[in-house]
């Protein structure tokens, strides 16, 4: 009796744990970045603000997933003194926080009105 119980309650403990990414770490504990996707590919290489379609602050495992489906015209950024700048960042900027900046950027993503 005493075994099953112990059995059972490994059992709870390993299936309550945090979802864990492909690279092993949990969600929450991944850095966050900037994913800015632009709209087209010579404003990805200008990476003007005015070229910016949309801007999503998401953890580092994911924005590289989204990344990898338009990879072209998408980049990853990070910004000021506390942003992450390892492998999976394309560029990283000195001044406000990334969630900050990120914000900025997909307050003025592009519309389909900026064309008139």
């Amino acid at each position: 009796m005493r075994t099953l119980i112990t059995i059972s309650l490994a059992v709870s403990s390993a299936l309550s744990g945090p979802a864990i990414a492909a690279n092993g770490k949990a969600y929450g504990h991944d850095p966050k970045v900037c994913l800015v996707t632009f709209v087209s590919e010579e404003a990805a290489a200008s990476q003007a603000d005015v070229g910016v379609a949309k801007a999503q602050y998401l953890p580092l495992s994911i924005a590289l997933i989204h990344e990898a489906r338009s990879d072209s015209i998408s980049d990853i950024y990070t910004y000021g003194d506390d942003g992450f700048t390892g492998t999976g960042v394309d560029f990283h900027f000195a001044g406000d926080s990334t969630e900050d900046t990120c914000a900025y950027l997909d307050g003025i993503g592009a519309t389909e009105d900026d064309d008139d």
